[in-house]
């Protein structure tokens, strides 16, 4: 499956939707999220 992003021009109005690839590939502006959950193991004794 292709990842989908949404487009925004300058003035953050929606234009369009854009496939990860071309966004970047073209510089397209595109909002993103990125959660990352990291769990210490506990040292053993």
């Amino acid at each position: 499956m292709i990842e989908q992003l949404d487009i925004f021009d300058h003035n953050k109005k929606h234009i369009g939707k854009a496939n990860r690839e071309d966004a970047h590939r073209l510089g397209l502006w595109h909002q993103t999220f990125q959660c990352w959950i990291v769990i210490k193991e506990q040292e053993q004794v």
